[in-house]
């Protein structure tokens, strides 16, 4: 029965000794103190060793985006929920936020730089005669740019227009084993002033082709992704006046409203508009070749002068029911035989002995020594 005794007291104190250690325990603390890293005074709480820690409010940092909680002691990182069993001090791991560029592709360049996360301010409309503005395209996928966006990359846009009614062109399409392509053709309920958009419906306009229309257009303005003009794209222009080019179209550019294109080093005249008026024309000392229907049915020239010192082609169809009273041809050239095929009622002056391409009935033919240049255009001498 004693030793009964015994043992039930000892029991019973075993049993308060551990009640005290663990109340003991319960009540131990420990300090956490938080490294903000941001100038502003370091955080510090209290807990117990059972408690578990639940992430604290994120930190912030002018021009830096918060990562994770580091542990100064064991340079690892600390993750939330978690438990500490001794003082801990927890440092504030950030990251430099970059900066990307949001370029608008337009007639004046504008750039927005923009802090990664932000977003980029809406310039507004690009307003063109004859076109709906749609909103700002990716340069690349010519998807809708959403300025609500947060910015992570950097950006090049351009402006989406849409055709609205009467505006000269009709568009059609063609699809090949490398995509598909966008052409262009004048119609005859045009503007004064046309002009051939970039982007037609999200795809640039690469291609001008022939065209039974354009009456009553006088200027045409040509856009940079355009590569390819047909020779009769202009040909029913009939009031057309000039025709100018995007400067940073890389395959024709214009000069005094008129048409040309470069091949290698050689300078071409691609098309005069049919409209422009002079008395006396000279063309640039540069070009090397009158290009196909470059004159056809034009109407503003009295006399032109081919003789620059560097004319070496005049090619097929050229002159065309052209209106031209006098037309002066140096030697030399090569003359496709049908250049001046189906150009009437005119006087073509050459300084070679002979020719060898055909002519019209109605279309006089002076050769070396029957005319002489004088400053207001040739002048017949002999017959």
């Amino acid at each position: 029965m004693k030793k009964i005794l015994i043992l039930i007291i000892t029991i019973l104190f075993t049993a308060i000794l551990v009640s005290c250690m663990d109340k003991e325990n319960n009540l131990k603390q420990y300090k956490l103190e938080l490294d903000l890293d941001n100038n502003s005074s370091n955080k510090v709480l209290y807990t117990d060793v059972q408690s578990i820690l639940t992430d604290p409010v994120i930190p912030t940092k002018d021009g830096y985006i918060f990562l994770y909680w580091e542990n100064t002691k064991t340079l690892k990182r600390f993750d939330f929920p978690n438990q500490i069993n001794e003082d801990t001090k927890l440092k504030a791991i950030y990251r430099k936020l970059n900066i990307y560029t949001v370029t608008f592709n337009q007639s004046n360049f504008m750039t927005q730089e923009i802090i990664e996360g932000k977003t980029a301010v809406n310039p507004g409309n690009v307003e063109i005669l004859n076109y709906k503005f749609i909103g700002w395209v990716y340069d690349k996928t010519n998807a809708i740019f959403d300025f609500d966006k947060e910015i992570n990359n950097n950006y090049v846009l351009n402006p989406l227009w849409e055709q609205e009614f009467n505006t000269g062109l009709k568009y059609s399409m063609i699809s090949t084993d490398f995509g598909n392509y966008y052409f262009a053709q004048l119609v005859d309920d045009g503007p004064k002033k046309l002009i051939i958009p970039n982007i037609y419906q999200g795809h640039y306009i690469n291609d001008l082709i022939s065209s039974s229309g354009g009456s009553g257009i006088e200027s045409i303005f040509i856009h940079k992704h355009v590569i390819s003009i047909e020779n009769k794209f202009f040909s029913s222009a009939d009031s057309l006046k000039e025709i100018v080019v995007d400067e940073s179209n890389t395959s024709f550019y214009s000069q005094d409203g008129i048409l040309y294109t470069r091949f290698y080093d050689e300078l071409k005249l691609m098309f005069y508009p049919i409209n422009k008026e002079s008395l006396l024309y000279l063309i640039d000392s540069n070009v090397t070749t009158i290009e196909s229907n470059s004159f056809m049915n034009n109407k503003g020239i009295h006399t032109l002068n081919l003789i620059n010192g560097n004319l070496k082609e005049i090619r097929s169809h050229a002159f065309n029911f052209s209106n031209i009273k006098n037309i002066v041809v140096p030697k030399n050239v090569l003359i496709n035989n049908s250049a001046f095929y189906l150009y009437e009622n005119g006087n073509i002056f050459i300084e070679d002995e002979s020719y060898s391409f055909e002519v019209q009935k109605s279309t006089n033919v002076y050769t070396k020594n029957q005319w002489i240049m004088t400053p207001d255009g040739p002048e017949i001498i002999s017959k």
